[in-house]
C-alpha cells in the first residue's frame, strides 16, 4: 500500500514523507493537483491520497473529487489550515473527503488515522514519535 501526498509547499511534503517512511509506509509526493493525477494514472498501488486544501490551480476538494471519480476505492484525506466550512460540509456529506487533517498536525494522530484507513505498514509495526 502506498500513500500519495499532494501539497504545493515542499517543506510539508518533506515532513509527510519523513513521517510515513519512518513508520514503514511507501509514499509518493506531488506538488500540484495535476502532478497528483499523473501519479495516480501511473501507479495502481496508491491506496490513500492526502491533499492540501489550498493549492494553485485547483483546491484540494476539487482534486479529491476527481480522485473519487476515477479511483473510487482510494482513500481521501484533506490537509488544511484553512477551509471554506460550507464547502467542507458538502464534500464530507458527498463522501469526497473521508477525513480532515488540521495543520499543524500531531504525528501520532496522523499515523493513527492512516493506520485506521490502511492498516499497519508492511513492517507490521507502528511506533510513537517523541518530539
Amino acid at each position: 500500500m502506498k500513500i500519495l501526498c499532494v501539497d504545493d509547499e515542499i517543506c510539508i511534503l518533506k515532513s509527510l514523507r519523513r513521517l510515513f517512511r519512518m513508520a514503514g509506509y511507501k509514499i509518493a509526493t506531488a506538488s500540484s493537483a495535476q502532478a497528483g493525477l499523473d501519479i495516480m494514472a501511473e501507479d495502481s498501488a496508491i491506496s490513500l491520497v492526502i491533499s492540501d486544501y489550498q493549492m494553485p490551480g485547483a483546491n484540494g476538494v476539487s482534486f479529491l473529487r476527481e480522485i473519487r471519480r476515477n479511483w473510487p476505492e482510494t482513500g481521501r484525506f484533506l490537509l488544511t489550515g484553512y477551509a471554506d466550512k460550507q464547502e467542507m460540509s458538502l464534500a464530507i456529506a458527498d463522501r469526497v473527503i473521508q477525513r480532515l487533517i488540521d495543520k499543524p498536525w500531531q504525528d501520532d494522530e496522523r499515523l493513527a488515522s492512516v493506520a485506521q484507513r490502511l492498516g499497519p505498514p508492511a513492517t507490521g509495526t507502528l511506533f510513537r514519535l517523541s518530539i
